[in-house]
């Protein structure tokens, strides 16, 4: 089905920014659909041949290249053609902080890059066909951008920790470590982030129950909604359906290989 699908992880110049590579290489001999499920981080996107169409929530062709932000919702998404792909995952704060990026408002499907600023990029790593030299370009262009070590703001710090905190911890309590306001928290968080801390914990939760998923770790409902936190189970389906765009019975069922791949899960 794929000739290629690869992962990397960054080296320790960019592992402050950048949390994970993603490679694909798809022959294009048959159309694939599935969904994309909504990461906490955002992403690079650069289509090198033939670029995915979203399909729900709305019928969109993708770019070339774009930022694919973080989500509040899942896509489908229909691939249609020959892919070389390279998938840059990010952290949302610190991308949108170094780039100068307003990732509000929080319902767009994809965010565009500037093309006078983005394309040469584009064009240089489109040249070259092994995945090494097209990091190495990208890490150069990043550099360009931010050539000195890295400082993490309060927002940096917020983000990480509702991220960390997500099953141990209600929100409610982390958001009180946070010395900040909680409406300049929350403006900020649309900015930098794209989506509400409240948002951002939903995604946070249902990923890691989905890691656990594939590690056999835990595999009934008790056992997520125990895992999870979640008041009952109830609200376990409620929350996993509005995020997934499926139940969780119906989700973990049936083949997960091309959503894993859309979504960048190993």
């Amino acid at each position: 089905m794929f000739q290629d699908v690869n992962y990397y992880l960054p080296g320790t110049d960019l592992n402050w920014l950048i949390t994970q590579y993603e490679t694909i290489q798809f022959e294009g001999k048959m159309i694939l659909t599935d969904r994309f499920v909504p990461r906490v981080d955002i992403a690079f996107v650069f289509h090198f041949k033939d670029t995915p169409t979203i399909l729900e929530p709305k019928q969109t062709k993708l770019p070339l290249f774009f930022l694919a932000p973080v989500l509040s919702n899942s896509l489908k998404l229909e691939i249609n053609g020959k892919l070389d792909t390279l998938i840059i995952a990010c952290s949302p704060s610190v991308l949108s902080r170094i780039l100068k990026i307003d990732l509000s408002p929080a319902d767009r499907l994809n965010i565009q890059l500037d093309y006078d600023r983005f394309y040469p990029l584009w064009n240089k790593m489109r040249k070259f066909k092994s995945t090494e030299k097209r990091i190495d370009c990208f890490s150069e262009y990043i550099n360009s951008c931010h050539d000195h070590p890295y400082c993490p703001d309060i927002i940096d710090i917020a983000f990480r920790e509702i991220v960390k905190d997500c099953i141990s911890m209600p929100l409610s309590e982390t958001l009180k470590n946070i010395n900040m306001d909680e409406r300049t928290l929350q403006r900020c968080f649309l900015k930098r982030i794209g989506v509400s801390p409240k948002i951002l914990a939903r995604i946070a939760r249902v990923n890691y129950l989905w890691e656990l998923i594939s590690r056999q770790k835990a595999t009934t409902y008790q056992d997520l909604v125990f895992i999870g936190n979640y008041f009952d189970q109830t609200h376990f389906i409620k929350d996993f359906k509005k995020l997934v765009g499926e139940t969780p019975s119906h989700f973990f069922k049936r083949n997960l290989k091309i959503v894993k791949m859309i979504s960048g899960r190993q």
